[in-house]
């Protein structure tokens, strides 16, 4: 069985803002009694969940415990929301129409939070219905407006995404790069970054070309790196939907060569990062606070986000300790259910890395440039 070597991503992010949250453990005990009040909620697939507490403490280490205990909520039912498009069982990952189904339900909660839920409602929709009664009564109305405006765009994201499995369309790298900054899950998620701070940054400069380059160069970052070490679970899910796959069959590259393809990407889009922070301008005092206060929280949301990989077992599975030590995984044999791509990909160990490699640098680069709703 091939084995997958992966870059070491860690090295090159030492230089973002990181930290772990010191209430994260509270908050896990606050998370077990909550999902026990939904009353509804599958052993096997929320007792996973259980451990994504370490996610928000990773991702948002500033701000008081009751604050990361409601986006703990949000950061649970988020990675709830994204497997209903992404595991084989759940019968969604390749079902357009029953993808927008579930995310108009979810949608609706905004414009109706008051009704109440029903015997029939998925688990995702009861909680979220929960979390944004909460969320409301503890953030301001820009707060809840930016992360409505998040949230919708991610949702009609991965209707698009569902709709180029069903149609086993595997798009370019441009188009992909674009479309995959909706469907990561990385805004929705960077929505709580202002809460947990609580801090409200101007209109002029949350929305300024600057900052929002910053914002999109992070989900970069952390989506690609979350495509790199996800794509063995994936393949064995049969989701191709993954850069690591798109990069390898538009350069032509085999796999490992287009892992290593995407670590170059994400390198370059680092260094894009630090020389894109420099261009913020300055507003005022009060302003420049708040601007440097959000950079440095949505900079420990990527590292955290990063890092956590390797601190459970979503994606490495058991031995997620053993992928951190040695940073290669064996390749995960093809589920019973599992669809077959429409294309074959190559597994080899190179013993040199192919030179084509080099291009990742100058195509993040151009990529870098892509706005963020381009596809949306």
């Amino acid at each position: 069985m091939a084995t997958l070597y992966l870059p070491d991503v860690r090295q090159a992010i030492s230089q973002l803002a990181t930290g772990t949250h010191a209430d994260g453990d509270q908050v896990a005990s606050y998370l077990q009694d909550w999902f026990a009040s939904l009353k509804r909620m599958s052993p096997g697939k929320w007792n996973e969940v259980r451990t994504f507490y370490l996610t928000a403490a990773m991702c948002y280490p500033v701000g008081d415990k009751e604050r990361l205990s409601t986006i703990s909520e949000w950061i649970v039912i988020l990675f709830a929301w994204d497997d209903l498009f992404d595991v084989p069982e759940d019968n969604l990952m390749d079902d357009t129409r029953g993808a927008k189904e579930i995310n108009n339900v979810v949608l609706s909660i905004f414009d109706t939070p008051e009704t109440s839920e029903t015997q029939a409602e998925l688990t995702v929709v009861a909680a979220f219905r929960a979390f944004w009664a909460r969320f409301r009564t503890t953030s301001t109305p820009t707060m809840q407006k930016r992360f409505i405006d998040a949230v919708r765009r991610y949702a009609r994201g991965t209707e698009k995404l569902v709709h180029n499995r069903e149609q086993w369309r595997v798009p370019s790298m441009e188009e992909f790069v674009a479309m995959r900054r909706a469907t990561s899950a990385v805004e929705p998620a960077l929505a709580g970054v202002e809460y947990t701070l609580e801090i409200e940054v101007p209109h002029e400069a949350f929305y300024h070309a600057a900052v929002q380059e910053l914002r999109d160069t992070i989900n970069d970052i952390a989506s690609w790196t979350n495509d790199m070490y996800s794509f063995n679970k994936e393949q064995a899910a049969g989701d191709y939907q993954n850069l690591v796959a798109v990069v390898a069959v538009e350069k032509k590259l085999d796999v490992q060569s287009a892992i290593q393809f995407v670590f170059v990407m994400i390198q370059s889009a680092i260094d894009h990062y630090f020389e894109a922070r420099k261009r913020v301008p300055k507003f005022d005092p009060k302003t420049d606070d708040l601007v440097s206060r959000y950079i440095r929280g949505i900079e420990c949301f990527c590292s955290g986000s990063i890092l956590w990989h390797f601190e459970v077992d979503r994606y490495f599975g058991s031995k997620f300790g053993e992928a951190e030590d040695r940073l290669a995984v064996k390749m995960l044999p093809r589920e019973k259910n599992a669809p077959e791509p429409g294309f074959q990909l190559e597994y080899k160990t190179p013993s040199t890395v192919i030179a084509s490699v080099g291009d990742g640098m100058s195509v993040s680069k151009n990529i870098s440039g892509i706005k963020s709703r381009a596809l949306l």
